[in-house]
């Protein structure tokens, strides 16, 4: 699959989540991590990692960019950029499917440094809202 976003957007975007992990509340793992999303309306939504000493009440960062942009009206999800190099962990991978198996997920550690994936590549047999449909069972 070919991106139609480009390099310039990809940097962008992980400028915008490295600048978010710096906000994050990880007194626990010490892990900082920021997430940066990109929607169809050209916004950039950004969130990080919020941790609790009660661990599911954790958010991660690419929820709460996720919330932040479905707070704005924003539904059509192009790329998330994560900072540092770390992938979505499998809630927040199932968060994203539900809205778009394309989502073009960007991994950086320098923003000059950048692995690029869809969703729908690391994520080949996902539970989409499509499989709720039991009718044909």
């Amino acid at each position: 699959m070919g991106s139609t976003i480009g390099s310039a957007t990809y940097t962008r975007l992980l400028n915008e989540a490295q600048a978010a992990a710096r906000q994050s509340h990880c007194p626990y793992s010490g892990q900082a991590k920021g997430a940066a999303l990109l929607t169809n309306s050209g916004q950039i939504f950004c969130g990080c990692l919020v941790e609790s000493v009660s661990f599911p009440a954790t958010v991660c960062a690419e929820a709460a960019a996720v919330a932040a942009a479905i707070c704005q009206g924003e539904r059509k999800l192009l790329a998330i950029a994560l900072w540092p190099r770390r992938w979505p962990c499998g809630q927040c991978r199932q968060m994203l499917v539900e809205f778009d198996m394309d989502i073009e997920i960007v991994i950086g550690q320098t923003a000059g440094c950048a692995q690029v994936v869809t969703l729908r590549e690391i994520m080949p047999y996902a539970f989409t809202p499509e499989r709720l449909d039991t009718s044909a069972d």
